[in-house]
């Protein structure tokens, strides 16, 4: 019993190779539901670092030049969201070629809303946000994949600073976006 213990002890103990990815992945969104008053499209990349086993973390960044619908007045209605999540990888067999994830984290959620001659403007106002979601991304060789996703943005904790002239409550502030895009993994 003792050798077992030992050999159990030293199997346990021996090291492995350990393999970390750095996964970069442009993509293309379409933004609905909540304060997307219409779809839209985005555009984005998220980068992050992953190790072999199931944990990650990565930054996102997206642009919508048109979140808000056109209501002949406005000329700036765009959203940016810029957040940091923690990729947490769904235990599967094939993980190199199809790795499914949840994700969730915090950041900013920046829309900017304006009128002619800036009469009525809601521009640099940096909001708390989170995110959560999940997807999956499918690798065609070691290197190169696609990747989709569905996450869920919502603004956070009440401030007076959110008081603007388009009667947005930016602590309410969501919406959902769908998207696609090519991974590429080194």
């Amino acid at each position: 019993m003792r050798a077992l213990i030992m050999v159990v002890g030293v199997l346990l103990a021996a090291p492995v190779p350990a393999r970390a990815d750095w996964v970069v992945s442009p993509f293309l969104a379409g933004q609905m539901g909540g304060d997307a008053l219409h779809k839209n499209t985005a555009v984005g990349i998220s980068g992050g670092w992953r190790t072999s086993s199931w944990l990650g973390v990565e930054a996102d960044f997206a642009w919508a030049p048109q979140f808000f619908e056109q209501n002949g007045f406005t000329t700036e209605r765009q959203v940016t969201t810029f957040m940091g999540n923690v990729v947490v990888a769904v235990p599967y067999g094939t993980r190199d070629m199809f790795q499914p994830y949840v994700s969730g984290g915090l950041g900013l959620i920046r829309p900017t809303l304006s009128e002619p001659g800036g009469v009525f403007a809601l521009t640099g106002k940096n909001k708390l946000g989170a995110d959560v979601g999940g997807g999956a991304t499918v690798f065609f060789n070691r290197n190169v994949g696609i990747r989709g996703d569905l996450r869920y943005f919502h603004g956070l904790r009440k401030q007076d600073s959110d008081a603007n002239d388009f009667n947005l409550d930016l602590s309410t502030f969501h919406f959902w976006r769908t998207s696609a895009g090519l991974a590429v993994r080194f």
